[in-house]
């Protein structure tokens, strides 16, 4: 008994990986663009976006469970982020949150929504990762509040929250690394 190999497959295979090849070479647009902003899960990546085209994004918050009572409560956060250049970008933001609080000792029962801050994000990257040993995105968030976060109580407040975001490409298009270090 023997067995036989067919050449034409393995030359389709090579004409195919040459071909893919000779694509990529001319038409780097092609090529899949890293964006390592939300790749890391709760951690940040150094990317800011592509100067002048805007992107919207939402981000839900859920904080359920007390001990006694129903406690919900849920903040959506919208931001509209525009880069104004390769280093910096600015994102005004808003957050609306809805409160279900009901039998909670120490806290008011409570059910409704309400805007719960305004804000504006900037980010500065000095460093990205393609031109240097890693990239490096500094980030400052001022905002003005209008309810309590945890008891949905009215009021008001303002403070800041700082980000230092650091993050490096291990195996070229495969493997990224990335760290905060964060000041609220």
């Amino acid at each position: 008994m023997g067995a036989s190999i067919s050449i034409s497959t393995p030359r389709r295979l090579l004409v195919a990986l040459c071909a893919a090849a000779m694509v990529e070479s001319l038409c780097p647009a092609v090529r899949a663009e890293v964006d390592t902003e939300h790749m890391f899960g709760f951690s940040e990546g150094t990317d800011i976006g592509t100067p002048f085209q805007p992107e919207a994004e939402a981000e839900l918050v859920g904080r359920f469970g007390r001990s006694g009572g129903n406690y919900n409560a849920v903040a959506l956060g919208l931001s509209l982020k525009y880069p104004l250049s390769n280093w910096f970008r600015v994102a005004p933001t808003v957050t609306v949150s809805r409160f279900d609080v009901a039998g909670v000792p120490d806290l008011v029962d409570r059910n409704g929504i309400s805007v719960e801050q305004l804000g504006v994000e900037f980010r500065l990257r000095p460093f990205d990762r393609e031109d240097h040993l890693f990239g490096l995105t500094l980030v400052a968030l001022p905002f003005v509040g209008f309810v309590n976060p945890v008891t949905g109580a009215p009021g008001s407040g303002w403070g800041s929250s700082f980000l230092v975001a650091a993050d490096r490409e291990l195996v070229p298009d495969r493997v990224f690394s990335a760290l905060n270090l964060s000041y609220d």
